[in-house]
């Protein structure tokens, strides 16, 4: 089953002239040349209609949207989950959650899944991780494959002692580490190190460089510094009641902490060019998780997977971008999954695989692709479970409750808010399609998981049904 683009440069081979201090050949032959740098970011709990570039009015990321100017935007890019630990572990594996398993029953990234930062190391890449949240810490097997992966939570990283000893002492530890960090600013400081890392790297010579950052401050608690918060506060829609005011206060609040964590991704991208280094690095930027500010009666995430929760921005700026395609704006689905196999593709690389996401490299340069269902999930326990998919301007949300299953499909295209689910005849067929398209979904991700080992799995040579609604939902070529 074809999953990803054809192999590029072996890993091995491009390894090899690393360590001879040679630069890698093109593919054409034609004169040597050096893999890009890659350099991802991920900024926490950023929803998309919140960011300028998609459309929101207030002023709350020049940056980012001269990023989206310069390079190409997805329209729409759907989260993996509404919680950061199975989301970044899927941006680093190019897995489901269902493969993948974090978040789904296992708490740490199994050892023998090979990463993004695996890869590109294989490849002669320098690596190099540096996070701000606490389900960010190596701990959870997220560190596969960096060189360094540097964690600022309060003053220090977590402990790993108090991971490993299972007592009271040792959780309160944790708990009060984890509340730090919600409390602590940490923007400036990726942002600065990052900076110290461009100097460095520019001093060795041809070996490229994967670094991956993570901003966490646009996350709870929205304590912004007071410059950047304060024309948000200053410009609150009236009130009629307690609640609207608290919801403004915090919307303004959460606003101000975009622009606060957009400044610092602007210094971090006029290093990058100020270094000499923006020509040769795949840019990409996006979140996790978005966040809810009482759409379906409630704040934060980690609940339910409604779209503020789901729909993260998606910047790509490769440095070999045609002038056509800057400020391009990319209508196919994206998601997290697709990270890896796009970066890998835009490096021009090979892909491990197998994964459950596909490139995206053929549509950020302007070719036709076909539609792609996306499904996100969410699991709290044994009793807790949610399950969306996306499909065709269509939406199935599934909520699996301990005493039972609540069903609905929404139109997005008249209903994007996802306020009224459909009824009537239209509904039962929408349910069938999607509880169809949902069986070959599982299917596939059960042939993935088996093919890697990790559990029990279905057939990889799928039943001729499934395998045509895999290749109608985007998961297969034809």
């Amino acid at each position: 089953m074809p999953l990803v683009p054809a192999p590029r440069r072996p890993l091995a081979v491009l390894g090899a002239l690393a360590l001879a201090g040679l630069p890698a050949c093109s593919r054409d032959g034609d004169a040597p040349t050096r893999p890009p740098n890659v350099l991802l970011i991920s900024i926490d709990t950023l929803r998309a209609d919140h960011v300028g570039a998609y459309g929101y009015g207030r002023d709350t990321s020049p940056n980012l949207d001269a990023l989206a100017a310069d390079g190409v935007r997805f329209e729409e890019a759907v989260a993996e989950s509404s919680w950061t630990l199975p989301t970044h572990a899927t941006m680093f594996t190019g897995l489901g959650q269902s493969v993948h398993g974090v978040g789904y029953g296992r708490s740490r990234l199994d050892g023998s899944v090979t990463t993004l930062a695996e890869t590109l190391s294989a490849a002669g890449y320098r690596t190099k991780g540096v996070w701000t949240g606490p389900f960010l810490h190596s701990f959870f097997g997220l560190d596969q494959g960096f060189d360094e992966y540097l964690g600022f939570v309060g003053e220090t990283c977590y402990d790993q002692e108090a991971f490993d000893v299972d007592d009271e002492s040792s959780r309160e530890e944790i708990k009060e580490t984890h509340d730090a960090s919600h409390r602590t600013i940490t923007s400036a400081d990726v942002t600065d190190e990052a900076l110290r890392y461009f100097g460095e790297v520019g001093e060795v010579g041809d070996a490229p460089f994967f670094l991956f950052l993570h901003y966490f401050d646009v996350h709870a608690d929205y304590i912004p510094a007071e410059e950047f918060v304060a024309p948000f506060l200053a410009d609150l829609p009236e009130a009629t009641n307690e609640v609207e005011a608290k919801r403004n206060d915090l919307l303004a609040r959460y606003d101000g902490e975009i622009r606060w964590t957009d400044h610092h991704v602007g210094r971090l991208l006029d290093g990058l060019a100020e270094r000499g280094l923006a020509d040769d690095t795949i840019v990409v930027v996006t979140s996790d998780h978005g966040e809810e500010f009482l759409e379906h009666g409630r704040y934060g995430h980690n609940a339910t997977l409604y779209d503020e929760v789901l729909l993260v921005p998606l910047i790509v700026r490769p440095p070999d971008l045609a002038d056509a395609r800057r400020g391009a704006v990319v209508e196919a689905t994206a998601r997290h999954a697709d990270l890896m196999p796009t970066i890998l593709e835009l490096a021009d690389l090979e892909a491990p695989g197998p994964f459950t996401g596909s490139s995206l490299a053929a549509a950020i340069r302007g070719e036709r692709t076909e539609p792609r269902a996306a499904v996100s999930r969410l699991r709290l326990g044994e009793t807790y479970a949610w399950t969306a998919v996306r499909f065709h301007g269509k939406k199935l949300v599934r909520k699996e409750l301990a005493d039972g299953d609540d069903v609905a499909v929404f139109d997005l295209e008249t209903d994007p808010a996802e306020r009224t689910p459909l009824a009537g005849d239209d509904a039962v067929t929408l349910l069938e399609r999607f509880s169809e398209q949902l069986e070959a979904i599982d299917a596939f991700e059960a042939g993935v998981r088996a093919r890697l080992g990790l559990g029990e799995g279905g057939d990889v040579d799928l039943p001729p049904h499934l395998r045509r609604a895999l290749e109608e939902l985007g998961y297969l070529e034809g």
